[in-house]
């Protein structure tokens, strides 16, 4: 197969698609108001299918500011010699393996990530540095996009360690160590660790303290170090996870390679960042851009199948939202269609749809992705399938997620070994692991052995250790006030009570 590629200005009519074909087409997008190197691709299939590979930047040899537009020939079958080009994302390179093409357009395109010669070549160039390497760094570039464009993806095993930040001087040196390791192809799998532990211990600053480490090093809340035996290579990609109306922290301004999905947003406000929450209108606008990004190559295959699983509880299931994944299926208008099926579902059901959706377009290899109580959200079947999807799709990209949870649903899902319960003594975090295995488990066990002492403490446990031992009731009174309205957990808790009379 021979590959023609196309160049069309922005707004101009393209020509007929042929079939095995590429088409780029030029956008006036700059860099720092210097360069204009951005490119959208389509590839046109031996079949005449479009299909949409994502963006790429090219450059050439020499080019300086006084040549802000890279001029490419309108036809050609490979650019000329001393120019070079990059892909801006992880699933660029992965699209065009898949569809079989890959030696011929990376050599054609002259890939700095395909042939690491070319990169090493023309890397000093000021467009390369001022415009091709700002959305990208060239770290990323040599390792996981080469991987990426020459087929060689595969799980591998990575270990990693937090450390929490000292309180006083006192503790330098001896604050808790949270350890997390994942085995591909582990069963069951181990890239969804969890962390547990009683309202007010931490688990949110935990989360924020570890977004923090990763992408500020120096800011003093903690110690994020990955093992030797993952590479010693930096997570590509940070997702955080929060839908409460009440997350504070500030999101903004932490990099390319961070990304927030949730309520909150920031808007512009003289010389801050004001933040605010979305309304209706907002989620379902962020559920169709996230959607449409989704609709072609490996992303479509992701969200296709992440849908598969979510549709595992009936209402899901009902809603219809797997035909818009389903590329056989033609709608007269797909933006209108999602936006119908998005505002008809319960809050519940929008939410973990905008959520698997913004991680199928943002999830890329060895995300690391971090969940601050997803269960308030979503009842127990269908919080079940989002950790599954969740799952599947981290395996797929050989990623990690940590989930802050009160939800015995959400211990179910994953081993014991990559649960962590951290509790409070003083001032001191203190973290240990369940003492029974947790995948699996009977709800009712998981509950009572590993939330044991905070279920104590609360709801029918305390009326009915209110009644028996503050208002001195016997076991017969209890049963008669309450019209014999108490269950076998609850009776087993009074005769305790009684027998400690």
């Amino acid at each position: 197969m021979s590959l023609t590629f196309f160049n069309v200005e922005k707004g101009e009519v393209a020509p007929p698609p042929k079939p095995s074909s590429v088409q780029l087409t030029y956008n006036d997008w700059d860099d720092w108001f210097t360069y204009e190197t951005k490119f959208g691709v389509q590839y046109i299939d031996e079949d005449g299918r479009a299909h949409h590979i994502g963006w790429v930047k090219i450059g050439h040899a020499g080019q300086d500011k006084d040549e802000r537009r890279t001029i490419v020939p309108k036809t050609f079958t490979e650019l000329p010699e001393g120019y070079f080009s990059v892909g801006l994302s992880g699933d660029y390179y992965s699209d065009i393996v898949n569809f079989g093409i890959a030696d011929e357009y990376f050599l054609a395109m002259r890939d700095m990530a395909y042939d690491l010669s070319v990169y090493q070549a023309y890397k000093n160039e000021d467009v390369a540095q001022t415009s091709l390497f700002r959305s990208i760094d060239e770290l990323r570039l040599e390792t996981r996009y080469h991987r990426l464009a020459n087929g060689n993806v595969e799980l591998t095993p990575y270990e990693f360690t937090y450390t929490f930040p000292p309180r006083d001087e006192r503790q330098v040196g001896k604050t808790c160590v949270l350890n997390f390791s994942v085995k591909p192809d582990s069963l069951p799998p181990t890239n969804v660790h969890v962390l547990i532990g009683r309202n007010g211990v931490g688990k949110t600053t935990t989360l924020n303290n570890m977004i923090e480490s990763i992408l500020l090093p120096a800011s003093n809340t903690g110690k994020f170090e990955i093992d030797s035996v993952s590479g010693g290579q930096e997570f590509a990609n940070l997702v955080a996870v929060t839908f409460s109306a009440f997350d504070s922290f500030d999101h903004d301004g932490l990099g390319s390679d961070f990304h927030h999905i949730g309520l909150r947003a920031w808007a512009d406000a003289e010389d801050e960042k004001i933040p605010y929450l979305k309304d209706t209108d907002e989620l379902v606008l962020d559920f169709v851009s996230a959607a449409s990004n989704c609709l072609s190559g490996v992303k479509q295959e992701r969200w296709s199948k992440a849908l598969s699983t979510l549709s595992s509880d009936p209402l899901f299931a009902e809603s219809g939202v797997s035909e818009l994944a389903d590329t056989t299926i033609h709608f007269d208008d797909w933006d209108s269609e999602a936006k119908e099926i998005f505002s008809g579902l319960s809050s519940g059901h929008a939410i973990v749809l905008l959520t698997i959706t913004r991680l199928v377009e943002v999830v890329e290899e060895q995300t690391f992705v971090l969940l601050d109580e997803p269960e308030g959200h979503l009842h127990p079947p269908l919080l079940s399938a989002f950790i599954r999807a969740l799952s599947e799709l981290l395996i797929s990209q050989n990623g990690v997620a940590l989930v802050a949870t009160h939800s015995p649903v959400v211990l179910q899902e994953v081993p014991a070994s990559c649960v962590w319960i951290i509790n409070r003594s003083g001032r001191t975090i203190v973290a240990s692991r369940p003492p029974l295995e947790t995948f699996g488990e009977d709800v009712g066990r998981l509950t009572h052995t590993v939330f044991g002492l905070e279920v104590t403490d609360t709801g029918f446990h305390q009326i009915i250790r209110q009644k028996m031992i503050d208002d001195g009731w016997t076991l017969e009174t209890l049963l008669g006030e309450f019209e014999g309205q108490i269950g076998t957990e609850g009776m087993a808790v009074a005769r305790s009570l009684q027998a400690l009379k």
